[in-house]
């Protein structure tokens, strides 16, 4: 098996299957065995035909495995929030940019120190980012009212302390 491929499954999709009681699709694989030797966990051999056999999971199931990460303190450093990352309430940053406005960011900082830049037109750029997050939110319209509130606590720090908003139906259940 491909190496990277190795990497994403044992990294991400097992133990996101493990936390939503869901089991890989190759239930035999060595793989898979070592997966849950490692973790110390037996699951049921399932029949081929279970639809808790996966090769993927969903969004909502992906958020519930987030969740799940955080409640047992093994958080993964993919989604840990701000706060766990850089500790911006304990060192003095002198500049914090965001990844959705780097260019403009990046402008600033190229600027202030004298190095040239060529960033996208601004007005573009926010433009971009209005679309792609309207874009981005629609994958949480199926997810449960229950998981949207436990996602926001975990991440609700964060969004205050970068003035990140919800859109107005962010909190309406499918």
């Amino acid at each position: 098996m491909d190496m990277d491929i190795h990497n994403v499954l044992q990294e991400f999709l097992l133990p996101a299957l493990l936390s939503n009681g869901l089991v890989f699709k190759d239930q035999e694989s060595d793989i898979w065995k070592m997966f849950l030797d490692k973790r110390n966990k037996t699951v049921e051999v399932l029949d081929a035909e279970d639809e808790r056999l996966r090769l993927s999971v969903t969004f909502t199931e992906f958020l519930n495995h987030v969740a799940h990460t955080f409640e047992d303190g093994r958080i993964d450093r993919h989604w840990k929030t701000y706060g766990l990352l850089c500790s911006p309430c304990f060192f003095d940053y002198d500049y914090i940019t965001r990844t959705e406005t780097q260019d403009q960011d990046l402008e600033y900082l190229f600027s202030k120190f004298g190095f040239p830049s060529d960033p996208y037109k601004a007005a573009k750029v926010k433009e971009d980012i209005k679309t792609k997050m309207e874009k981005d939110f629609r994958y949480y319209e199926s997810v449960p009212l229950d998981l949207k509130l436990k996602i926001y606590d975990i991440y609700k720090t964060d969004m205050e302390m970068f003035g990140y908003e919800l859109p107005e139906d962010f909190w309406k259940t499918p």
